[in-house]
């Protein structure tokens, strides 16, 4: 055990896949511990020392188990919770380091959209560390236990039939009656009117 400039001990121990790690801290009992934690993880399966990035286990998840096993406009919201909110916050942390109070924060950060939304990204995330955790990169799913704050979606009111037959009078003839009839007639929400294929 050797003492570095900055006034931590430094113990190098052997893995049990064989490398070396290098184990810190200012006391041998804080060392200890740590080395103790390790084994501990070793004989739960964890991988010690792996440095994978959200980001990067992200996209393997969702390409793994998500791309084309699913409806599209499921996959299109997976889609949405990856790129646009889970990777813009946590994308270059590494998972290892992700505490729940940093999920919390980043689920308080989105305090002003939908509820819907807010499921869907916490569902998405903590899909995301399960796999890890079944994976053996982490010891336990951060996103467990975390709370959702977003706003509740209002009522929405249906059009009345006057207001109904002003909408189809003035889509008559035009590229988007097809669409119009779609969402007024079978309840259809915009994206799932795109989504829809010919066949």
């Amino acid at each position: 055990m050797k003492r570095r400039k900055d006034g931590r001990l430094v113990k190098r121990i052997k893995l049990a896949n064989g490398k070396p790690k290098d184990v810190y801290g200012y006391t041998e009992e804080e060392i200890q511990e740590q080395i103790t934690q390790i084994r501990i993880d070793e004989r739960n399966g964890l991988v010690i020392g792996d440095n994978t990035q959200t980001e990067e286990w992200a996209v393997l998840w969702f390409k793994t188990t998500k791309e084309g096993k699913v409806s599209h406009s499921t996959e299109n919201g997976y889609k949405n919770a990856i790129n646009n909110h889970i990777i813009p916050y946590f994308g270059k942390m590494y998972l290892k380091d992700i505490k729940p109070i940093q999920v919390q924060h980043f689920i308080n950060s989105k305090k002003d959209k939908s509820n819907s939304l807010h499921h869907d990204i916490l569902n998405t995330l903590s899909q995301i560390f399960d796999s890890a955790v079944q994976n053996g990169l982490i010891p336990k799913n951060p996103a467990a236990g975390i709370k959702e704050c977003g706003i509740k979606t209002k009522e929405k009111i249906p059009l009345s039939k006057e207001q109904q037959t002003i909408l189809l009078n003035a889509v008559k003839g035009e590229r988007v009656e097809l669409f119009v009839n779609l969402a007024l007639y079978c309840g259809l929400r915009r994206g799932e009117i795109l989504a829809l294929e010919w066949s």
